[in-house]
This record gives structure tokens, sequence and C-alpha cells, in this order.
């Protein structure tokens, strides 16, 4: 990481206390993007990326490029800007809200911009796909927008994991509440679909323990 400058270092101060237990690296932005923060593991909890000037078109514009290529799709849930004011503080606006209010961004575009990150999210191609291990046998299927639904029938674990992520323990226990997932002999039973916001979060409800879900869910029925 490059030496921070005064400026930088302020900046930097106050993320760590805005976002504590992100990890925070400087990059070689010239401008934009100066600074970008990974979240603690197993939780799920966005990426950040700040950048260091509010203002000029062509920082902005080098911006939006980045924020659409692939990497910034999965990055981009929050954009934190610091304005030229030194004495005030940074703000922090959702990507959503930067688009709409900021750059005019119109229905169709939110759309299909959403679909996109959904994709990014999944990281799997539209079909059907098959968890069939450790007293799970669940179904999902991948739309083309990247939507992940896992199919009614399907059968979580029915204890999660010592070590499972406190998100994936909670979705499940919310599932429970609901009726949505029902005990049955060895097994939770889900009784009707459920949209879930990636492949990774159905697979760690379904095991009951940390996932990726790219690597655990197979293509089409299992033997």
């Amino acid at each position: 990481m490059d030496r921070l400058n005064k400026s930088e270092s302020k900046t930097s101060k106050y993320l760590q206390q805005m976002f504590p237990g992100y990890a925070w690296g400087k990059t070689a932005g010239g401008g934009q993007l100066d600074f970008m923060g990974a979240p603690p593991p197993d939780t799920d909890l966005p990426m950040l990326f700040v950048e260091s000037k509010c203002g000029g078109d062509r920082t902005r514009e080098s911006q939006n490029v980045w924020a659409k290529s692939e990497i910034g799709l999965r990055c981009r849930k929050f954009v934190v800007y610091s304005p030229d004011d030194e004495a005030a503080p940074c703000f922090l606006y959702t990507w959503d809200d930067w688009l709409l209010f900021v750059e005019g961004e119109d229905l169709v575009a939110r759309a299909e911009r959403k679909n996109a990150e959904r994709r990014a999210a999944t990281e799997m191609e539209p079909g059907e796909y098959q968890i069939n291990r450790g007293g799970a046998d669940a179904r999902m299927r991948v739309d083309g927008d990247g939507t992940t639904t896992v199919l009614a029938g399907s059968k979580f674990r029915l204890a999660a994991t010592p070590g499972a992520p406190d998100s994936a323990v909670a979705l499940r226990k919310e599932l429970v509440e609901s009726k949505k997932l029902v005990q049955e002999a060895d097994c939770l039973r889900l009784v009707e679909d459920h949209l879930f916001n990636s492949s990774s979060q159905a697979a760690s409800a379904v095991l009951g323990t940390s996932a990726s879900g790219p690597y655990e869910w197979k293509k089409g029925s299992q033997s």
C-alpha cells in the first residue's frame, strides 16, 4: 500500500471509525477509488470503496467505468465520498441513490443494472442445480437475470454446524419461524419456493455452515 499523506490518513481514520472491522487498502486510483474496504469473513456486509474527491467529470466518468466492471459490480453496494471541504464529514450514499439522483438513472437502466448485479453475485449460469450431501437434498433454480430460488420440497440439514455464520443461523431461524421450513424426521423441509440473495447464501442456509455457492451447487441431478 502506498504511503498515506495527511489528507489520506484523515480519511483512513474516519473510515476505520465508521466501519470497524473492515480492512482498508489504498489503490492507485489517481483521485478516484483511493480506498477499498474488505468486510470481515463470514458476514453479508458489502465491500466498500471511497473516492477522495468529489466533482469533476473525469473523476466521475472513471469511477463509473470501474463501478460497472466485473469487480465493481461485486464491490459497489455503497459509495462513500469525501467532499472538497476537508472540515466536512464523508457522506455515505447507497449506489442506487447515487445513480438515481446524481446520475439521473432511469427505471429501465436500473432494472438492467439490477439484473447485472444479481448475475455477478450469483456467478452461475442459468439452470437447475442440486446439493445432496450432509443430510441435505436441495434443488435451486438460477434464472436468466441471476435470481436464485431454492425450490419447495428441498431438504435442509437439520442442525447448523457450530462454526456456521451468524447470518446463516439467523436466516434458518427466520424460515423456521415463518413456517417455510418445517422439521421432518432428520431434516428441515422447505414448503414453498424461497428467493435468496445469492447462491452462497442459499448453500449456507441449506447446509447450515459457511459455504460457497458455485462450489456446492452442482448442475442438474446428482446420482
